[in-house]
């Protein structure tokens, strides 16, 4: 079985024959309406992923089919690598959920950077896209972006109060943990930024507070 076509139909019955109705009713509920779903929960499409090969012919078929296993599989078996610019544009154009979002900036888009430059990559995301993507490429390389840029993009992702408020908690931690020499400063940045937004002071503070846990 060598055409894409063809794996990706055999991809597609596979999940199709994992389906669960109640399951697809509770993602439904939680992750939104805006895509079709099997049911299938992400550790049993990953483990279903280990069955085929990367191929980004046949991630290129099914990042566009009109069902959440189906892009989720094809952020499992891209070849990040030999992935150019508008293949990835696709992929971050299908992400239209947060779930998967999440998924592409662990899957696709960390990896992606650890291949190319933050300056390749960062005008082709938004800047809470840009916020997971460092957070995941912190997780899977223990690197980041240079420091200054970081603190930029954060400083970014709190001006435009972007959601889930998680992710600015996970993307302070995670500059605190990188940038051990830079500690001093960063605190004294976000209680500026706490004078500038006084209406996200109590949330930094309480990213402040957790340092004390990491240090």
């Amino acid at each position: 079985m060598t055409d894409p076509k063809s794996k990706t139909r055999h991809i597609l019955r596979k999940l199709f024959k994992n389906a669960n109705g109640d399951a697809a009713d509770a993602i439904g509920k939680y992750q939104g309406k805006e895509l079709p779903n099997f049911g299938i929960m992400y550790p049993d499409i990953k483990a279903l992923s280990a069955q085929f090969d990367h191929d980004n012919a046949v991630a290129t078929e099914l990042i566009v089919k009109n069902t959440r296993e189906a892009r989720i599989m094809a952020m499992l078996l891209v070849d990040v690598e030999n992935m150019d610019a508008s293949l990835l544009k696709v992929f971050i154009e299908k992400s239209e959920t947060e779930e998967l979002k999440n998924h592409l900036a662990r899957h696709v888009l960390a990896p992606f950077l650890s291949y190319n430059s933050w300056h390749s990559l960062n005008p082709l995301i938004g800047k809470s896209l840009a916020a997971k993507t460092a957070i995941q490429y912190f997780r899977a390389f223990r690197q980041l972006p240079a420091y200054e840029t970081t603190l930029h993009l954060l400083k970014d992702w709190i001006k435009g109060q972007y959601q889930p408020i998680i992710d600015g908690a996970h993307l302070a931690e995670v500059i605190y943990r990188h940038f051990p020499e830079k500690r001093s400063h960063f605190e004294h940045e976000l209680q500026k930024i706490s004078l500038i937004y006084p209406e996200v002071a109590t949330e930094i503070q309480n990213w402040r507070d957790d340092f004390q846990y990491l240090k």
